[in-house]
């Protein structure tokens, strides 16, 4: 009897880690997490499935590019978490796909219910720690939470080529009204709402990008042109 040379002549065995190369277990790792982060932002339901009880939201920073990781493996452990995310189409092997990517870089939040504390999280991959405010963990109101969640399931985040292709490529209402490039504006409603800042980019036809100072350092954070006004 002959063998193809792949299987041994006592026939297939189990397999076992050892058989593949830590690349390829660290590739499938990685790919389980994207599309478990991916689940979750398109299923609300889903990301949302642990945070009935939870009473307190606090800011957290991780490793670069880890944020959806350190989210998926924090909601695994019982422990909610959120990571703002917007849809960006890029070219990857020559092929344009709508991936997500964070809103806030190296930031997500972490939400604790009765019973669970920070000194938990110590030993979570990818998380490098707490941002701290006066000497103590940050804490954020659960209605910035809300509102971010808001916009991005209502679209505002949403700069994948299917979106942007469906709108006015000029941007034309925002520079009308003066929203130009280093304009002062202050946030009305939303998520930032009393945030104060200047415009960063006007993002067609109906957003701006305004910079906002957040956790000490400044984002340019995509928000609906109705939401702010002009100083």
């Amino acid at each position: 009897m002959q063998h193809d040379g792949f299987l041994p002549a006592s026939g297939p065995r189990a397999l076992r880690p050892s058989d593949f190369s830590p690349e390829q277990q660290a590739g499938w790792i990685a790919a389980s997490e994207r599309k478990a982060a991916l689940d979750a932002a398109l299923d609300p339901d889903a990301a949302h499935a642990n945070e009935a009880d939870v009473t307190e939201w606090y800011v957290a920073y991780t490793n670069p590019k880890r944020e959806e990781a350190v989210a998926v493996g924090l909601r695994r452990r019982q422990v909610a978490s959120f990571w703002p995310a917007m849809r960006v189409s890029r070219t990857r092997s020559r092929r344009r796909v709508t991936e997500l990517a964070p809103l806030l870089p190296r930031y997500l939040f972490v939400g604790l219910a009765p019973g669970q504390s920070l000194y938990s999280l110590r030993e979570t991959p990818g998380l490098e720690g707490m941002v701290r405010a006066d000497g103590r963990p940050a804490k954020v109101k659960p209605e910035l939470i809300t509102g971010l969640r808001d916009a991005q399931a209502s679209g505002t985040y949403d700069f994948s080529d299917e979106a942007m292709a469906a709108k006015d490529p000029e941007g034309a209402p925002a520079r009308e009204k003066g929203f130009e490039p280093g304009a002062k504006v202050r946030v009305m409603l939303g998520a930032y709402r009393s945030f104060s800042g200047a415009v960063h980019e006007v993002l067609p036809p109906d957003r701006i990008s305004v910079w906002i100072t957040i956790f000490g350092r400044a984002f340019p954070v995509p928000m609906m042109l109705a939401d702010v006004e002009l100083e």
